[in-house]
């Protein structure tokens, strides 16, 4: 991961260990949370000029974003999918870890897209899953 996004990650474990946390998969998540965002076969990760094309596209063309988003590309445009992706796709690299299906499927649902099924858990009436997952997007809003 990027420097800025391992401080990123510890600023929110911090924030929850402070708060009180100690839900174990809580806690990798949120440490792994944007593990996504950097390709596994080493192919690239987001960058800062990714970062801005998203919010000035998502702002001005969101059909572009869509489009130059949707799928894997080749070169510098590789990063605007990791980006886009991140959180399906952390979830599945931490799981081939070996993390726990809960800390991966709240690595997945941590941006709003609940992609769960790819973690193999079931937690749609799971209120401590639900509570658990209102923290780590509180405190990565926050950081």
């Amino acid at each position: 991961m990027a420097p800025a996004d391992q401080r990123h990650a510890v600023r929110v474990a911090r924030t929850l260990l402070d708060a009180g946390t100690r839900d174990p998969d809580l806690l990798v998540a949120v440490l792994l949370h944007d593990l996504g965002k950097v390709d596994p076969d080493g192919h690239g990760r987001v960058r800062l000029p990714h970062r801005v094309a998203k919010v000035v596209l998502r702002h001005l063309a969101p059909g572009v974003w869509c489009r130059l988003s949707a799928q894997p590309h080749r070169g510098p445009l590789h990063g605007l999918y990791l980006l886009h992706h991140h959180p399906r796709l952390g979830a599945a690299w931490a799981a081939r870890l070996g993390t726990s299906p809960r800390a991966c499927a709240l690595i997945a649902a941590h941006e709003g897209e609940l992609r769960i099924a790819d973690c193999g858990l079931r937690i749609d009436e799971d209120s401590a899953f639900q509570d658990a997952l209102r923290q780590l997007r509180d405190a990565d809003d926050r950081s």
